[in-house]
């Protein structure tokens, strides 16, 4: 007795011959891997991946109709390469996995351009810029995001409205196709409309501190030989040797403030420029500590006590300790900040009064006589580091209970008057 055969013919997606669609969609990737580009860290992996997407997609339209078993090989293969890359990357620096990430999300979209044949196909690498997109946002520090995110949208709104108009198949077959005018049109009122509900529900919804990952953002270990915590380095003003006994004060540098030193001379007058050195992203806003000073010498004020104390971690995570006349507040609200360090600047470490939690690319801090933080070395533009502060919100009833005495200690050491 004889069997039939059965054959299963899995069925092929018709191949997507739609020339707009293809450079829409290829329009709004490139968007998105724009909008990662500009972060330093990503410029040089982004433009790569974007001339690697403009080849893929070339090369997925030219082959649109092959079967491309060997191309999917290929791909397959070099996706696990990119893994592996992902993960030794994340074993390297395990407290911010953003960059690793943000590498993996870029090949990926990349050699998923060579294998584009059908309509589907395009869906997901919509859906991936829009991830890609995503994690951009997530590294936005001033509002020349919007621009990228703008063009994402109306090339993401005319990607759709073309396929939404353009049948699948080759495009010669229907007879009856939207003019280009029309889809333009569709696509930029749609476009809009996103734009606008977007904005409403970015204003109207209140912004909360989102959920506590384990490890804050923090750059690369910084490489040093020798700790310079006994001293200030202000890139601005450099020493030279002079100090304040010199009876003229040193040139004013409209780029640097002469007050990141262990003496803030008095007599040195100016105006800063509009130069940005610092980006914080914070919880909510508070005042960004660096230095204290507590002896006033009649042309400048300095700090009496110039001992440090070190303390170090083998992780990023270091939690400083402080002296007795230090107090925990007796009220307090928990604020996280991330600092961008934008141009060279002193080893001084910025924070919210007071830190209770440091995650700095280094595996030692030193926190001087008056809760001030300080880095081993001078901070370099692309250096990012993050802090957890208690800051002080003391209770009115509290402050009501004040006796409006002041401890002897603080008295002698903030209250004094120049010899």
């Amino acid at each position: 007795m004889r069997f039939p055969r059965l054959r299963i013919r899995m069925s092929r997606p018709a191949p997507d011959d739609a020339v707009s669609v293809r450079l829409l969609m290829l329009g709004t990737v490139l968007a998105a891997m724009a909008a990662v580009a500009v972060q330093e860290e990503f410029t040089a992996q982004a433009l790569l991946a974007a001339a690697a997407t403009v080849a893929g997609f070339w090369t997925s339209y030219r082959r649109r109709r092959a079967r491309n078993g060997w191309l999917k090989l290929i791909i397959a293969a070099l996706i696990l390469v990119v893994a592996r890359d992902f993960f030794s990357s994340l074993v390297a620096n395990p407290y911010d996995p953003r960059v690793p990430l943000v590498r993996l999300f870029l090949w990926l979209q990349a050699l998923h351009s060579f294998d584009l044949p059908a309509r589907k196909d395009l869906k997901y690498s919509l859906a991936s810029a829009v991830v890609l997109m995503a994690v951009a946002g997530v590294y936005a520090r001033d509002p020349g995001f919007g621009i990228f995110l703008i063009t994402f949208v109306l090339l993401a709104a005319g990607a759709l409205v073309a396929m939404a108009a353009s049948p699948e198949g080759d495009p010669a077959q229907h007879a009856v196709r939207a003019p280009s005018r029309i889809i333009a049109g569709a696509a930029a009122v749609l476009g809009i409309l996103v734009l606008v509900a977007g904005a409403g529900i970015f204003a109207v919804v209140p912004r909360g501190e989102g959920f506590r990952v384990r490890w804050l953002p923090v750059s690369p270990r910084l490489a040093f030989r020798i700790p310079l915590y006994g001293r200030i380095i202000n890139p601005a003003y450099p020493d030279t040797g002079a100090g304040l006994s010199s009876k003229t004060p040193p040139v004013f540098n409209p780029q640097g403030y002469v007050g990141f030193s262990t003496t803030v001379d008095l007599r040195l007058r100016g105006v800063l420029d509009d130069t940005v050195v610092l980006r914080v992203r914070a919880t909510r806003p508070a005042f960004w500590r660096g230095l204290a000073f507590d002896e006033y010498t009649g042309i400048s004020w300095r700090m009496a006590d110039r001992s440090v104390e070190e303390y170090s971690s083998v992780e990023p995570r270091i939690v400083p300790r402080y002296s007795s006349d230090e107090p925990w507040p007796a009220g307090s609200e928990q604020v996280i900040q991330t600092f961008y360090v934008e141009a060279a600047q002193p080893n001084v470490i910025f924070g919210a009064y007071r830190a209770t939690e440091v995650y700095f690319p280094a595996s030692t801090i030193a926190v001087d006589r008056y809760a001030g933080l300080r880095s081993p070395v001078p901070l370099e533009a692309g250096v990012i580091y993050s802090i957890i502060s208690r800051v002080p919100v003391p209770a009115p009833g509290l402050l009501r209970r004040n006796d409006e005495s002041v401890p002897q200690a603080i008295s002698t050491r903030y209250l004094q008057l120049p010899a």
